[in-house]
Parts: C-alpha cells; structure tokens; sequence
C-alpha cells in the first residue's frame, strides 16, 4: 500500500499481493476497492505514516516493499496474532474473512458491514455472510470501547 492509496478514514485498495508474489487488482469493477476504517486502525496507520517517509505505508525493517504476503506474515503477522492471544495460524488474507464475520456476529448492521469492507452494496455479504447475521439487535459496534472485551473473546473462540 502507498501513502496516496491513504485518505483516511478510507483506503483505496489498488493492487493486492498473493503469497507467491503475483500483484493484481481487487475483484471489484472498478479494478479499487474503497474500504473504510475504524478508529482504531485510523490511529494504526496515521501511526505508521508518522514512522517514516517512504512511499509504502508498510515496509520492511530496511525499509523496502514486501514481495508476499507470506513474507509479511512470517516476520509481523504471526507476531502480532501471538501477541492477541490467538493460536491459530490465520492469513491476513482470512482475517478479511473473520472481520466480516465477527462484524456480523457482533450486530453490525449489513450495509455499515459491506461499506467497511470495500463493498457499494449489501448483496456479497448477503450471499457469502448470511449465516452470521443476527435476528436480534446489535450487542457490539466496532468502535465502541466498552465493548473490546466481548469482540476479543469472540475471536479467540475460533481457536
């Protein structure tokens, strides 16, 4: 990701790179994917912007672009993941996966889900995610602090 994909609150998805390397678009229309972030992830990457002035916004300790995401995960993600208390081995590609789910899990309602995600419109989450929307009202909202603990624990539960 480069700086001028950074608009924050939102970031343009513009090319994403698989575990053996290969660069390519979003699976969107558009060829972008505009996600929005919570709070939380704002202060992450304004955080991160502030650490340095290259143009990537996630760099190696050398400061050069990563080349996989299996490069990312094995020198940061799984650092991080450890360090939240969660055993197993999830790729920051699955996490995408789990954020929606927990989201949905959580009460969040379905249009807030899928503009978080990238999406213009309900009808992918309704299709991919139906099972894990709730019939009753929210418990949780993402940005609510109140509510961390309830989120954490749920997380750990796919363990």
């Amino acid at each position: 990701m480069r700086r001028i994909d950074i608009d924050l609150p939102y970031v343009h998805v513009r090319k994403n790179i698989s575990a053996r390397g290969v660069v390519d678009a979003p699976k969107t229309a558009s060829g972008v994917r505009k996600t929005v972030l919570p709070r939380t992830a704002q202060v992450v990457v304004s955080e991160q912007l502030k650490s340095h002035d290259g143009e990537r916004v996630w760099c190696t300790e050398d400061g050069k672009p990563y080349t996989s995401n299996r490069v990312i995960a094995e020198t940061v993600w799984y650092r991080q993941l450890d360090q939240a208390g969660i055993k197993r081995r999830l790729t920051p590609y699955k996490t995408r996966h789990s954020f929606i789910s927990w989201m949905l899990k959580a009460g969040e309602p379905i249009l807030i889900v899928a503009h978080h995600v990238g999406h213009s419109d309900t009808q992918m989450i309704e299709k991919r995610y139906a099972r894990f929307i709730p019939d009753s009202a929210p418990k949780w909202y993402v940005d609510d602090p109140e509510k961390f603990i309830a989120l954490k624990n749920s997380m750990k539960s796919i363990e």
